[in-house]
């Protein structure tokens, strides 16, 4: 599992990346009809974002409990949260298992969190544990092969600074040797289902967040420097593209394949680090996936 402690800035930087506050009080309100207090768990809470933004919806009297592996980010947490009027509680702990009694809370939620580790199942099994009968899973979880395939800039061919067919079988491959797996958010009603979780939907995350080059205001700059967190516009020195291209050929492909494939990557870079031309639309494609626990 990788190590986390050192994620906040990156963390704090990117969330708001991946949902719109005004969607998710959409799902709330509208398909998940919340009316009444909920006591809510977060796997993999971080330092609590998803907690900081779904109490200031939930019904008054409502509950949150974040759980994560990362100590220091278990720290940052608290020391957000304690400031705050919410009824909440912070656990260090690893997600398949957690120190809470069966049946304890209405939900269960994780956010980006199942995508990296390598068995989903057991803390799906963990989450159906301590949630009550008749209470709620719900999964937000990521589909690599949908945002790379939905990012638009202006003025250059797609198939100039990227290479969708590549990417699927770079990931099909990561998968293969990590057991983690970028593309789990299209999955995760088949996998609720054989966890034996009822009443299984889906959405997909409203989220699209667009840089235009005649705009320059604190919202644009905002998405700019969360973009750049999340990798874009990265310069790679001439040992990092060594690498890299000598890790895509560990994952199988050939020396020629692994070059033309970050040649490309470069040429998206450079793009994006020119701000004052750059105009992109990106859409993060999330699947909020829930299903209901039946005891």
């Amino acid at each position: 599992m990788e190590n986390w402690d050192d994620k906040f800035d990156y963390l704090k930087l990117t969330r708001s990346l991946y949902l719109n506050i005004d969607y998710l009080q959409f799902l709330i309100e509208k398909v998940w009809k919340i009316t009444k207090k909920v006591d809510v768990i977060d796997f993999g809470c971080g330092y609590g974002y998803l907690g900081l933004v779904l109490m200031s919806l939930l019904p008054n009297g409502s509950s949150y409990t974040g759980v994560d592996i990362s100590e220091e980010l278990i720290n940052k947490g608290k020391e957000i949260f304690k400031e705050l009027p919410f009824n909440h509680k912070f656990i260090l702990s690893s997600a398949n298992n957690v120190p809470e009694k069966d049946d304890t809370f209405d939900i269960a939620i994780c956010n980006s969190v199942l995508m990296h580790i390598p068995e989903p199942d057991a803390v799906l099994a963990e989450m159906k544990r301590i949630t009550k009968n008749d209470g709620m899973i719900i999964a937000c979880e990521s589909n690599w092969n949908a945002v790379n395939a939905l990012l638009y800039i202006d003025g250059i061919k797609k198939s100039k600074i990227t290479d969708l067919g590549f990417l699927q079988i770079l990931f099909e491959r990561i998968h293969e040797k990590t057991k983690t797996d970028g593309n789990i958010g299209m999955k995760m009603p088949v996998i609720m289902a054989r966890n034996n979780i009822k009443n299984i939907q889906a959405r997909i995350s409203d989220s699209v967040r667009i840089i235009l080059a005649d705009e320059k205001n604190e919202d644009q700059d905002s998405i700019y420097t969360s973009l750049q967190s999340d990798g874009f516009g990265e310069e790679l020195s001439d040992e990092q593209k060594s690498k890299k291209i000598n890790w895509f050929m560990e994952l199988g492909f050939s020396e020629e394949e692994a070059t033309k494939y970050l040649e490309k990557e470069i040429k998206l870079n450079e793009i994006f680090r020119n701000r004052d031309e750059l105009n992109l639309v990106y859409a993060a494609a999330m699947t909020f996936c829930f299903g209901y626990v039946s005891k």
